[in-house]
C-alpha cells in the first residue's frame, strides 16, 4: 500500500484545474461511438451467430461466444457509464460511479483475456497432442474454463476491495484519486492473471506457428534440382493457415501493448505531472477500453467461416437474399 498512498499524496484535486477541456470531451465521444459501434455491434454479431448455428457449434466457438458476450456488456454498458462518471461534475454521483464502474471494467477485460488464453491453449493442445483432442474438445471442460475464467477475476476483486482499497486514504470521488480503484485493480490484475494468460497466449500461438512451418516442409520437401518445391492443395492450405496465424499473433502483441502497456506509462506520467492530470488518465482510460474493439478484429481476422455466417444473419435482418443476382452477393 505505500505506493498506493504515494499516488494519493501526489494526486491533485481537480477544483484546481477547473471543468475538463471540451477536446477531451470530444474525444472521449468519438472513441465511445467506436467502441460502441465497432466493438459493441461486432462482438454481440458474433454471439448472435454462434448462439444461432443450425449445429451445435464446437467448444472453441463456445469460448468465443463468451469473449464476445464478455465484451458487448463492457461496451454497452460498463464503459459508456465510466466515462460518464470521469467527466460529470457532480462528486457524489461521478464518484460512485466511477468506482463500481472501474471495478466492473477490469474484471470483465481480465475476463476475455483469460478467455482468449484458454482459446489459445486449446488449439495448442488439439494441434500439438492429438491424443487429448477429445478431453479439450468436451463441452465439460469448455464449461469448466468459461466458468474459471470469471470466478477468478471476481474472486481477486473481492480480496482487493475488501482487504486492500478499505484501508486507502479518504479522497475526493472526482479527483484523480476516483481512478486509484481502476489502477490498484490493474495492478494487482495485471501481473497476477493478464500478463501470464498472455504470456500462455502468445507461447501457444508460437508454437502453433512452429508447428505448421514443420508440416510444410514435410508434405512438400524441397528437391535437389528444384529452388522451389512443388505446390500442391495441401500445401497451400497450410501456407494460408500460417498467414492467417501470423496475423493473429500480431494483433494480440498489438492489442495487449496498446491496451496494457501504454496506459500503465501514461497513468505514471500523469501522477508525476505539474499539469492537469486528469487529461492524460482519462485517455489511458481509453486506450485500455479499446480492447474489445481488437479482439473482435482479431476473432473475425482469423476466422472465415464466422466471417460469413455474419454476413448472412445480416442478410437475413436486412432481406437479402443470396440467390438473387440483383442482390448484394454476401458470400464473398
Amino acid at each position: 500500500m505505500e505506493n498506493s498512498s504515494a499516488f494519493y499524496k501526489n494526486s491533485t484535486d481537480s477544483s484546481e484545474f477547473g471543468p475538463i477541456p471540451v477536446s477531451v470531451s470530444v474525444i472521449v465521444f468519438i472513441v465511445l461511438i467506436l467502441c460502441i459501434v465497432i466493438g459493441g455491434i461486432g462482438n454481440f454479431s458474433t454471439m448472435v451467430t454462434i448462439v444461432r448455428l443450425p449445429d451445435h457449434p464446437k467448444s472453441s466457438y463456445y469460448l468465443i461466444a463468451s469473449i464476445s458476450a464478455t465484451h458487448s456488456l463492457l461496451c454497452f454498458f460498463v464503459m459508456p457509464v465510466h466515462m460518464a462518471s470521469l467527466l460529470v461534475e457532480d462528486h457524489e454521483l461521478g464518484g460512485g460511479l466511477c468506482d463500481y464502474s472501474a471495478y466492473a471494467a477490469a474484471i470483465l477485460t481480465t475476463t476475455a483475456n483469460l478467455l482468449l488464453c484458454a482459446t489459445a491453449l486449446q488449439r495448442y493442445i488439439s494441434t500439438m497432442h492429438p491424443s487429448c483432442f477429445g478431453k479439450v474438445k468436451s463441452s465439460k471442460y469448455t464449461r469448466g474454463m468459461i466458468a474459471l475464467s470469471y470466478l477468478l477475476p471476481l474472486m481477486l476483486f473481492l480480496v482487493i476491495k475488501f482487504a486492500v482499497l478499505d484501508e486507502a486514504p479518504e479522497y475526493t470521488p472526482m479527483d484523480l484519486n476516483c481512478k486509484i480503484a481502476t489502477s490498484s485493480l490493474l495492478n494487482f490484475l495485471l501481473p497476477v492473471l493478464y500478463a501470464p494468460s498472455t504470456l500462455i497466449m502468445l507461447c501457444s500461438y508460437l508454437m502453433l506457428f512452429y508447428k505448421i512451418k514443420k508440416m510444410r516442409s514435410t508434405v512438400a520437401p524441397v528437391q535437389d534440382n528444384l529452388e522451389v518445391s512443388t505446390p500442391t492443395p495441401m500445401n497451400d492450405y497450410i501456407v494460408k493457415y500460417q498467414l492467417r496465424l501470423t496475423k493473429t499473433i500480431f494483433l494480440i502483441l498489438t492489442e495487449h501493448c496498446l491496451t496494457a502497456i501504454c496506459p500503465g506509462f501514461m497513468w505514471l506520467a500523469a501522477a508525476n505531472s505539474e499539469s492537469d492530470p486528469r487529461v492524460l488518465s482519462i485517455l489511458a482510460i481509453l486506450l485500455m477500453r479499446m480492447g474489445p474493439v481488437f479482439d473482435v478484429i482479431i476473432i473475425l481476422v482469423g476466422n472465415k467461416f464466422l466471417r460469413f455466417r455474419i454476413k448472412n444473419l445480416y442478410a437475413h435482418i436486412f432481406g437479402y437474399d443470396s440467390s438473387d443476382p440483383n442482390s448484394i452477393n454476401w458470400a464473398v
